[in-house]
């Protein structure tokens, strides 16, 4: 009994400890909140004849950055300017036409972390071109050093200046792997492989000292289509013949200024404030102290969204669906950053019975991941396309499961450098006998058949057992071939022979006709929108929704912490209601998922297990699990007043339909047992209470109209 008290006390200090970490942070992001209502509202003045300033640190990504506080930290969060494709090339696009906007400056050196790569790079560089073109604006661009990514997207500039203590970066691409076989050899830890597909090299690292022939030979072939694909269009851009451009890369690797300057790969050397000079000299500014009129183009994206600037495309009842698929492919519910099986499927199914949907595009960044995720999620995209057009865009890569899931579209298009392919499957089979035998550790066992302990990691596979798994690998090959040969109407033959785990860049891929098309996203967008025949009336939403910065704290402060799980949101209620009661079914196996679900409560995570019994039902709750911000729009305000120790405001809320605490139930409804009044605790533990209760009374006394902040379903019961 002594420990139990132990561990409670335990548990409700690092509750505590949680709750006074998210209560700082809930200041801080009302702060930031009020900051940038502030900001939204004084605006961003756009002088006339401003310059547009694309500066490279901006974060560009293909989905749109969710709106939560939590995916950066503080310092970070000031500063950070992050922009989506989409939004980039119609800011870009508005700006042509801007009589405001009188050029555009590329300014910087530097790109961010995790920037994508470089077929990302090649819309954001088409974008630019397309601003050229249509505007007959000019475009600058100033770095004080280049590689050659940054080099890449402002090569096409009208005018490019380095400064005279720069360099400019231009040597060749390469690829170093690093391999662990030695190491696990060394410390006894075994590998098995089984794969299938002789190119399918990712379990190399793990058994091999040096790339195979194999894989020698697939990379290097990448790796050369990526690179003739920069030299070419840096040539076209600075008017150099291509072996000009190789000449430099073979001959000099680091181009000095005066060296890029004789090259031609830059027109002048300038320190910073000879361009600023040169700037206003363009733009016809006759002081020389005058402050140079400019907007950034993440500002300016800002607003075209928000229609201050540009004309807003009319309301239509034909959407579009554009999908981003980004990520590692996973069974499951998942979260942000993967490509979940469980949301995947759901939304998929969603939009297909959604008739305002006339079609669908799905934009695909991924290495692949789970097979079997991926064929969920493939499946869903052919049941798709028999009811409306579905047009894939692949990103940066598209390979393995995600090539599965893109193979059953109607057209597939790709970048010139996008990677794509590897139609292969591989498994890895670790285990530690030798490393234990070594420090004094064995295992027995006793079975009741040969295969009964096949998972185990005490031993190596036996022959039967490899083959046992490589004929499942087998399997979801053959299944792999069948599927991409019924997808792009191939014969399995001529499949098998592009398969074999192979990668292979954009243009080679669509030359062995795994792509259709060299274009980017808003090349499949026009191809869904030609398919479905809806000429100038159409619209695009995208998915999966992102919460609302209100939704993604709420959503982070009363989720299952350990599962990092996004609640699935669609449009319709219809859509959001279908996607819990199927994701939480097949967690729970209920035989009739529109009548049982299982609830988890929102600290679930934070409670201790041992205490609460690991692994116990927590009941259910309308037959349904609802996301937190679901659960909180059932809540009653919290009634105004301090909390009396001891009494902590498990007596605030009466609804019936909500769980109050910690305890294993059997199916069926929830019964409330909230703290009886009077209730003697702990002298410690009724501290921290009143602490706890007294941030509970601040977060009242917030400017917050819709209590939204007012509603955390905090629950003790201590029995």
């Amino acid at each position: 009994m002594r420990d139990f008290f132990k561990n409670v006390f335990a548990t409700v200090l690092g509750l505590f400890l949680f709750m006074g970490l998210s209560f700082g942070g809930l200041l801080v992001l009302i702060i930031a909140l009020a900051s940038t209502v502030q900001q939204e509202e004084e605006g961003v003045a756009l002088d006339e004849e401003s310059l547009l300033v694309y500066d490279l640190s901006t974060l560009v990504t293909d989905r749109p950055l969710p709106s939560s506080f939590f995916e950066f930290s503080f310092s970070d969060f000031e500063n950070l300017s992050a922009l989506s494709l989409r939004s980039l090339r119609q800011a870009l696009e508005t700006a042509a036409t801007d009589d405001n906007i009188t050029g555009l400056y590329l300014a910087g050196n530097n790109f961010p972390p995790n920037v994508g790569g470089y077929a990302a790079l090649s819309e954001i560089r088409a974008a630019i071109q397309d601003f050229q073109e249509t505007s007959g604006k000019p475009v600058w661009a100033y770095g004080v050093g280049w590689s050659e990514p940054e080099y890449y997207l402002v090569s096409g500039a009208d005018a490019l200046w380095i400064n005279p203590f720069g360099d400019l970066s231009f040597n060749g691409f390469g690829t170093e792997i690093q391999f662990y076989a030695g190491a696990l050899e060394k410390y006894g830890i075994g590998m098995q492989v089984i794969r299938a597909g002789k190119y399918k090299s990712a379990v190399e690292p793990f058994t091999e000292q040096k790339l195979s022939a194999a894989s020698r030979e697939q990379s290097l072939a990448l790796i050369n289509d990526l690179w003739q694909t920069l030299v070419t269009t840096v040539a076209e851009g600075r008017e150099l013949k291509a072996d000009q451009v190789q000449a430099q890369a073979q001959g000099r690797g680091i181009l000095l200024p005066k060296e890029a300057e004789a090259a031609g790969f830059v027109d002048a050397l300038k320190h910073e404030d000879e361009v600023e000079t040169e700037l206003r000299s363009l733009m016809g500014l006759e002081d020389p102290t005058a402050e140079i009129p400019a907007i950034s183009l993440a500002d300016y994206a800002l607003k075209v969204e928000t229609g201050q600037i540009g004309e807003q495309p009319p309301e239509s009842d034909n959407r579009i669906a554009l999908v981003y698929a980004e990520g590692e492919v996973v069974s499951g519910p998942g979260g942000q950053g993967v490509i979940a099986s469980e949301e995947y499927t759901a939304l998929l199914r969603e939009l297909r019975l959604d008739e305002s949907v006339k079609a669908v595009v799905l934009r695909i960044n991924s290495p692949g991941g789970s097979a079997t995720a991926a064929a969920l999620i493939g499946r869903e995209v052919e049941l798709l396309k028999e009811v409306k057009p579905v047009m894939v865009s692949m990103g940066d890569v598209a390979a393995s499961g995600g090539y599965w899931m893109a193979a059953p579209a109607d057209r597939i298009f790709a970048e010139a450098n996008t990677i794509t392919g590897s139609i292969g499957v591989f498994g890895l089979l670790p285990n530690f006998q030798q490393f234990a035998n070594n420090n004094g550790v064995t295992w027995d066992a006793v079975t009741t058949g040969p295969y009964a302990n096949l998972e185990t990691v005490s031993r190596p596979k036996t022959e039967a057992e490899l083959a046992l798994f490589q004929r499942s690998v087998n399997e979801i090959y053959r299944e792999f071939i069948n599927l991409v040969a019924t997808g792009r109407s191939l014969p399995p033959a001529e499949v098998e022979a592009v398969a074999q785990g192979r990668v292979w860049s954009g243009t080679a891929a669509q030359k062995v006709k795994l792509v259709d098309e060299i274009g980017g996203l808003e090349a499949a967008i026009a191809a869904a929108v030609a398919a479905a025949e809806l000429g100038e009336d159409w619209g695009v939403d995208e998915y999966p929704v992102q919460p609302s910065l209100e939704e993604a704290v709420l959503d982070q402060l009363l989720s299952d912490v350990p599962m990092g799980a996004t609640p699935n949101r669609s449009r319709s209620p219809r859509a959001q209601t279908q996607a819990a009661t199927q994701s939480d079914a097949s967690q729970s196996g209920a035989t009739s998922p529109e009548l049982e679900a299982p609830f988890r409560f929102p600290f679930q995570a934070v409670m201790n297990p041992k205490i609460w019994g690991q692994g116990e039902r927590f009941g259910t709750i309308g037959g349904l699990q609802p996301s937190p911000t679901a659960l909180l729009a059932t809540m009653p305000p919290l009634p105004s007043g301090t909390v009396p120790t001891g009494a902590f405001p498990a007596a605030a809320f009466p609804n019936a339909a909500l769980p109050t605490a910690y305890f294993p139930i059997t199916p069926g409804p929830i019964t409330p047992s909230p703290i009886p009044s009077g209730t003697q605790l702990n002298p410690a533990l009724a501290d921290l209470v009143q602490d706890l209760g007294h941030d509970w009374h601040v977060l009242t006394q917030l400017n917050d109209p819709r209590h939204a902040y007012s509603r955390l379903p905090y629950r003790f019961d201590l029995r």
